[in-house]
C-alpha cells in the first residue's frame, strides 16, 4: 500500500494528528513516569521544530494532537522526532522490543475555525466519551 503524500497548501495550516500503538497495546498507559517521558519528548520536539501545539490527548493506546507547522517538512520532522523518541523511551521503560506504532501517524488538515473548534472539543472529551472519567481533568494521562 502506498503512503499518502504529505502536503501543506500554505504555511501554518492546522492539522489534526493521530497515532496508534501496535495491536492497540496499552503502551501509553498513564503513570507519573510515562507522563513525564511524553511531556519531555514533546517539549524537546517543540523546541527544535517550527511547530505550534494547540491541543493534545494521550490515551492508553493512541494519541491526538492539534497543531500547525510552518511547512510539511517541519511537521514531518516534528512527528518523526515525537514518534521515534516516545517509542524508544517507553519501549525501554516497559521492556517492549517489538514494533511500537501500528502505522505512520495520520494527519488531516483542519480547514476552518469551526472545524478547529470541533477537533479541540473532540480532544478535550476523549477520556470522557469512552466512560473512563467523568471530566477531562480527572484523566491521569497527558491531556491539555
Amino acid at each position: 500500500m502506498s503512503r499518502p503524500i504529505r502536503f501543506q497548501p500554505e504555511p501554518w495550516c492546522v492539522f489534526f494528528v493521530t497515532a496508534r500503538c501496535i495491536q492497540s497495546q496499552f503502551l501509553l498507559r498513564p503513570s507519573p513516569r510515562t507522563n513525564a517521558l511524553i511531556i519531555d519528548v514533546l517539549a524537546r520536539a517543540l523546541k527544535r521544530s517550527d511547530v505550534k501545539l494547540f491541543g493534545l490527548c494521550f490515551m492508553s493506546n493512541h494519541y491526538h494532537l492539534l497543531l500547525s507547522s510552518r511547512d510539511a517538512a517541519q511537521l514531518a520532522s516534528f512527528m518523526q522526532y515525537v514518534g521515534s523518541n516516545i517509542a524508544r523511551e517507553l519501549g525501554r521503560l516497559y521492556e517492549w522490543r517489538d514494533k511500537f506504532w501500528a502505522h505512520r501517524y495520520h494527519s488531516s488538515i483542519v480547514l476552518d475555525e469551526a472545524a478547529q473548534e470541533d477537533r479541540l472539543r473532540y480532544i478535550l472529551s476523549n477520556s470522557v466519551k469512552e466512560g473512563l472519567v467523568k471530566h477531562p481533568r480527572y484523566w491521569p494521562g497527558v491531556h491539555c
